[in-house]
């Protein structure tokens, strides 16, 4: 719709979407990540002779090589738990034994995110748990404490190669910053998500999926502030014919499904001539509103949108709707109102009112565009 965003974010958004529509698929990529520094991490620690490390490192390929049935038979929270146990461990580990200058430190400012994000994503409590404040204060705990060991006894490896210290802070720095980074993307991601929802619910009626009237009447106004003096626009107002009789006989439920059903014709009814734009306008009314997609004369417009209502009158006419057994047939009237280049907006409205019941006293189960004289 016009209203919305501009196709280039629409863009964006689906494609950053689609990380949330598959999270396992995500984290198999981080697995993978984490599984390739640390195969990284072996032949440098053997360099600096690195014993603790070394070893541990073996471990945590090991952890991550099992991560990957974790990720494949287990919830996902039992991987997310998992790495994060390994990384604190091996965070310590590093700082102690080979100093603050090398950087495993840093991973302790991307563990306060990844915290928040698992009550996030993870929980299935509404609001942060009291698990998610102790594990952060555990953090910046370990954190304090490390700094004030390590300015006490600075490491267990003496290190005299600033090169590869240089190499391990660069590395340690772009690990930690990089997960900070994929977190506050899953964030926004999240939010996305979130706000697409919520613009969903507000214009689309949550029973049909169709356009609701507030929607609509924002995207009427947006096409009528454009239409020229040579441009033409209608729109068509139905109502199902005795729908009431429908839920005092069948009940609710079953007016809720012939709603749906009636809804389900009026998408999708749009040519290569005229576009179409359905709504719920309220209860058992709908409004379509069609526009030329080329440039015609308003006998043809009047006729080909005259066409598209016929045909979706015809269509519902010869349909039946299954509700627990029972057949139900509907019909439906509409009236169909043309814009005038002047013409007041609810004059425009009020005429497709009255076309729609001067059908509903006069017969019902047709198409009125124009009142006898």
């Amino acid at each position: 719709m016009e209203f919305m965003n501009s196709v280039g974010e629409d863009k964006v958004r689906k494609q950053a979407l689609t990380i949330l529509k598959n999270p396992k698929r995500f984290a198999y990529f981080v697995n993978a990540v984490l599984l390739l520094i640390h195969l990284c991490f072996i032949p440098l620690f053997d360099v600096l002779e690195a014993d603790l490390v070394y070893n541990y490192n073996f471990f945590s390929v090991f952890v991550y090589l099992v991560c990957f049935i974790i990720l494949w038979k287990a919830p996902t929270a039992a991987y997310v738990w998992t790495i994060v146990v390994e990384i604190f461990i091996f965070m310590i580990m590093g700082t102690l034994a080979l100093g603050w200058d090398i950087g495993f430190h840093k991973y302790s400012y991307c563990f306060l995110v990844s915290i928040m994000f698992i009550d996030v994503f993870v929980s299935t409590k509404e609001t942060m748990s009291k698990r998610t404040y102790v594990l952060a204060l555990i953090v910046v705990g370990a954190y304090i404490l490390l700094r004030l060991y390590t300015w006490q006894y600075p490491f267990v490896y003496d290190i005299n190669n600033p090169y590869l210290i240089g190499v391990f802070s660069i590395i340690n720095s772009v690990v930690a910053f990089g997960f900070i980074f994929a977190f506050i993307l899953i964030y926004a991601i999240h939010a996305y998500q979130l706000q697409d929802e919520m613009k969903k619910r507000a214009l689309n009626d949550q029973l049909t999926g169709l356009t609701n009237r507030r929607a609509m009447h924002e995207l009427l106004d947006d096409k009528l502030s454009k239409v020229g003096p040579d441009d033409n626009l209608a729109i068509a107002i139905f109502d199902i014919d005795f729908f009431k009789k429908v839920n005092d006989t069948y009940g609710h439920d079953a007016g809720d499904e012939v709603l749906k059903r009636f809804s389900s014709k009026l998408v999708g009814v749009g040519t290569s001539m005229i576009g179409a734009d359905a709504a719920r306008w309220g209860g058992e009314e709908f409004l379509l509103m069609l526009i030329p997609l080329r440039k015609l004369s308003l006998e043809q417009f009047k006729a080909e949108v005259i066409e598209i209502v016929e045909k979706i009158r015809r269509s519902v006419r010869a349909d039946q709707v299954d509700y627990k057994g029972q057949r139900i047939q509907i019909t439906m009237t509409a009236g169909v109102a043309f814009y005038r280049y002047g013409d007041d907006e609810k004059e425009f409205f009020k005429e497709a009112d009255e076309l729609l019941y001067y059908g509903k006293e006069h017969g019902r189960n047709q198409v009125v565009s124009e009142i006898p004289k």
